[in-house]
């Protein structure tokens, strides 16, 4: 390969496999001794044991991210003990820590021969500080790599922050110079990117240093089908969710409106919709119509056969631990049994995750597996389970997409079912149909924010 290459392989195609082959590859040609892998945080663990189960070649792995706030002096340590270890040196930190300056100078200074960044679509956007700090780095690196299933989210501009960290070459230094190029600029002020122009071109520059491999082309995975289950929300929670619609459409009118404002209302009115009231602190609970929907289901599959595994995503924490306390009852007081159900989302440590992951694909008593879909919808394999219930939507038809395929990938040898709870009525009705549209509801809320709040 040349100094940077994108796998664009979507999710199960093995793109990390490839990495690992690629960077073995490196190593055993005398070209790299010391390999960077940038990844989500819930990512993070997966890698050691990829390493250890695929590379056929000597290498030694620390997942620094594992190590906490309390392990910093240990990852510096760590990093200045440059190449003093048998074979590829290979460090695995998640994205969110090159914002330490003192991880981001000691990686600096370790001076990587190979950086993968894995999940790429995570450096997207141009202005965030962390695809800047990724960025410095690759600007440093002999050899690069990106991989993804979704390099582009919302606008096929989304390629140039990732291709400015793998090879400035394709598309130059200078954003403003690629967006003059590519992007059309409409709506208010002229300052809103409308759509993309010589798409061709862009498409083309981008598969010089890039191979794409799709679901269809490359493996023979079992049928997928996708099921709507509806809800109806109670009297008196009905009542709030329309009060807090009717009130959010009248702050609106008369401004100029933007997706925060709008994407706020819509976060505000899914979170009714799963149960609860996003006003207070903690938020309280107001339904219990999605969440026993939500029991319904899952009771139904589990006892149908004694191995099958169900998956539950949600957005909102107060969701998940919601589901966990009750699914970890005993089957006397109405739950699957204690330590039949794991959940993960934002503050469980990546440490635990893995291990959470690896509990719920081995143990056979742990059958259902609750997470955060932003937080363990990337780079996990959860095909134990044949089945992933959407209890919550996401507005991101990229992070939705992505967690609708951890059940979905080499090993899985079941029919595969994907179900959306809906609550009748609702922001939920719009967020779902919009996804299998393969649209993203975010994209569109400034243009449709009359229709999404009950007033179109």
């Amino acid at each position: 390969m040349g100094k940077g290459y994108a796998l664009l392989f979507e999710q199960g195609c093995g793109k990390t496999l490839t990495a690992i082959a690629i960077a073995g590859r490196l190593y055993l040609d005398g070209k790299a001794k010391k390999m960077l892998v940038l990844a989500p945080l819930s990512v993070c663990p997966v890698w050691p044991k990829e390493m250890d189960q695929y590379a056929a070649f000597p290498h030694t792995v620390t997942a620094l991210s594992e190590l906490g706030r309390r392990g910093l002096p240990l990852q510096q340590k760590r990093l200045r003990a440059g190449t003093a270890y048998d074979g590829l040196d290979v460090v695995v930190t998640n994205y969110e820590s090159l914002r330490s300056k003192p991880t981001y100078d000691a990686l600096t200074a370790w001076d990587a021969d190979i950086i993968i960044c894995d999940e790429s679509q995570r450096i997207k956007n141009w202005k965030a500080a962390t695809s800047k700090l990724a960025q410095g780095l690759g600007d440093q690196a002999r050899y690069k790599l990106i991989l993804t299933g979704t390099p582009v989210c919302n606008t096929p501009l989304d390629f140039w922050s990732q291709y400015r960290f793998l090879d400035p070459s394709v598309f130059g230094k200078s954003w403003w110079a690629f967006q003059s190029r590519y992007a059309i600029k409409g709506g208010y002020d002229s300052k809103q990117t409308i759509g993309v122009r010589f798409l061709g071109e862009l498409s083309r520059k981008a598969h010089t240093i890039a191979s794409r491999v799709r679901k269809e082309d490359a493996l023979d995975l079992p049928p997928y089908v996708t099921e709507t289950y509806y809800c109806d929300l109670e009297p008196a929670t009905r009542a709030v969710y329309d009060e807090l619609r009717d009130r959010g459409a009248i702050e609106l009118y008369g401004t100029q409106v933007t997706a925060q404002q709008v994407i706020t209302r819509m976060l505000r009115l899914a979170q009714i919709a799963g149960g609860w009231l996003p006003e207070e602190d903690p938020p309280r609970r107001i339904s219990w119509a999605k969440h026993g929907l939500c029991a319904d289901i899952v009771q139904d599959i589990l006892e149908s056969d004694p191995h099958r595994k169900v998956v539950v995503f949600c957005r909102f924490v107060s969701e998940i631990k919601a589901l966990l306390a009750d699914f970890n009852r005993t089957p006397q007081m109405g739950g699957f049994g204690e330590g039949s159900t794991v959940g993960i989302w934002g503050d469980v440590p990546g440490k635990e995750r893995g291990e959470l992951v690896e509990r719920f694909q081995t143990d056979p008593k742990c059958r259902v597996f609750v997470a955060q879909t932003h937080t363990a919808g990337l780079g996990i394999t959860l095909h134990a389970a044949d089945t992933v219930i959407f209890y919550s939507p996401d507005f991101s038809y990229a992070d939705y997409a992505q967690a609708r395929d951890r059940i979905h990938r080499i090993g899985q040898t079941r029919p595969c079912t994907c179900i959306h709870l809906c609550a009748r009525g609702t922001i939920d009705e719009l967020a779902f149909a919009a996804v299998e549209a393969k649209k993203s509801l975010a994209d569109s809320c400034v243009d449709n924010w009359k229709i999404i709040l009950g007033k179109g």
